[in-house]
C-alpha cells in the first residue's frame, strides 16, 4: 500500500507508533455507513487498548493510526485530499464520514434509503415516491406499504396506469421483502451485540471480583511489609542512636588525644628551636675553623707549588745544558766520520773497520 501522510498537518513531533496496534487496526476499503460505524468502533477499541499511556497518546500517533487504517478506495480518497488538510484526528474522522456517510446523522441516513432504494427501484415514479422519507426511521412500514399497494390497484382507471402499478406493486413488494431481511439482519445483530455486552460484562465482573482479590492481596502485604520495614526501621533506629553514642566517646577521646599532642607538639618545637640554635652556632663556628685552615693550607701548598717549579725549573735548565753538550759532541763526531769517509774513498780502501776516534 502506498501510505502518504502528507494531507496531514502534524502541530507537533512525529512520535513512535505501537507495532502491535498496526496488526490489530481494523481495515476500511470503502463501504456504506454501517461498515462506517463498524470501523470507527474498531479503531476506538484500539485507540483505547494501545494509545492511552503517555508514550503513545499523542495526535500524531492517532492520525497515522487511522491512515494505516484505510486501504483501496479509502486510501486513495485519502491520498487525493489536498496537502496539511488535517490537523487533528477528529478532523479526519469528520472527513472520513462525510464521505463514506455517518450513521448517527439523518443526512446520512437518507443516504442508506437512497441506495438500498437504488439497488431494488429502477423506475422513476418510485423514486419520486419516496423522495420526501428523510430518515432511515421515517421509511413506511410493510403493513403500510401493503396497504398502498391496495389502494393504488384500486384507483387505477385504464390499462397503462394497471401496468404501471402493476410494476409499481411488484418493485415496492421487493422492497418490502428486502426491508423486512434487513430488519431481521439488524435484530440479529442487536442480539448478538447484547450477548457480546452481557460477555463483557460477565468478563467485567470476574475482573473486577480478581481485582478485589488482588487489592485485598496487595493490601495484606502491603501491610505485612509496612510492620516488618516499622521494626527493621526501630532496629536501625536503636543501631544509629548506638553508633552515635561511640562516635561521640570516639570524637571527644580523639578531642583530648589532639590537645595532647598539640601540648607536645608544642615542647618539641621549643626544644628543636632550641637544638637548632645551637647547631647553627656550633657550624658557624666549624665554618670559620675549617675556613681558616683552608686559608692555612693554600697558603702553604702555594709555597710548595712555588718550590716545585724553582726546583723543575733548575733541573730543566741544568737538563737542557747537559743535552746541548752531548748534541755539541755527537755534531763534532759525526763531522769526524764524514771526513774519515771521505777520506777513505779517496783512498779506495773498503770501510768495514771502525773509526779510530770510535775505537
Amino acid at each position: 500500500m502506498d501510505y502518504s501522510f502528507k494531507p496531514c498537518h502534524f502541530t507537533n513531533v512525529h512520535h513512535d507508533i505501537p507495532e502491535v496496534a498496526i496488526s490489530k487496526l481494523p481495515v476500511f476499503s470503502g463501504g456504506d455507513s454501517v461498515a462506517v460505524k463498524k470501523h470507527l468502533s474498531g479503531f476506538t477499541c484500539i485507540m483505547i487498548m494501545y494509545c492511552r499511556s503517555p508514550q503513545y497518546n499523542h495526535e500524531d500517533v492517532k492520525m497515522r493510526l487511522f491512515v494505516l487504517s484505510l486501504e483501496d478506495d479509502a486510501l486513495n480518497w485519502f491520498n487525493s485530499c489536498p496537502e496539511d488538510s488535517f490537523t487533528s484526528l477528529q478532523d479526519i474522522v469528520d472527513a472520513f464520514k462525510d464521505r463514506y456517510g455517518d450513521p448517527d446523522s439523518s443526512h446520512c441516513a437518507t443516504k442508506i434509503v437512497q441506495h438500498n432504494e437504488s439497488n431494488v427501484m429502477k423506475g422513476s415514479v418510485v423514486g419520486e415516491r419516496f423522495q420526501d422519507n428523510s430518515s432511515y426511521q421515517n421509511v413506511p412500514s410493510p403493513c403500510t406499504i401493503t396497504d398502498q399497494i391496495h389502494d393504488n390497484g384500486k384507483a387505477g382507471t385504464n390499462d397503462n396506469e394497471k401496468e404501471d402499478h402493476k410494476q409499481i406493486i411488484q418493485e415496492l413488494m421487493l422492497l418490502v421483502k428486502n426491508m423486512e431481511i434487513n430488519q431481521t439482519n439488524y435484530a440479529n445483530d442487536v442480539r448478538a451485540l447484547c450477548t457480546h455486552l452481557e460477555k463483557c460484562n460477565r468478563e467485567m465482573e470476574i475482573m473486577q471480583n480478581q481485582h478485589a482479590k488482588e487489592i485485598e492481596a496487595m493490601k495484606t502485604n502491603h501491610d505485612t511489609e509496612i510492620s516488618f520495614m516499622q521494626s527493621k526501621l526501630s532496629g536501625l533506629e536503636e543501631n544509629m542512636m548506638t553508633m552515635k553514642a561511640n562516635h561521640d566517646r570516639e570524637i571527644n577521646s580523639m578531642q583530648n588525644k589532639l590537645l595532647t599532642m598539640d601540648e607536645e607538639m608544642t615542647i618539641m618545637t621549643f626544644d628543636h628551636n632550641n637544638q637548632l640554635a645551637t647547631m647553627q652556632a656550633n657550624h658557624k663556628e666549624e665554618i670559620n675553623f675549617m675556613q681558616h685552615c683552608l686559608m692555612t693550607i693554600n697558603e702553604k701548598n702555594d709555597k710548595v707549588i712555588k718550590d716545585m717549579e724553582e726546583d723543575h725549573a733548575r733541573e730543566i735548565s741544568a737538563i737542557k745544558v747537559e743535552h746541548s753538550s752531548q748534541i755539541d759532541a755527537i755534531k763534532i763526531q759525526f763531522q769526524k766520520f764524514q771526513q774519515w769517509s771521505k777520506d777513505e774513498r779517496n783512498q779506495g780502501t773498503s770501510i768495514d773497520q771502525e773509526p779510530p776516534y770510535l775505537l
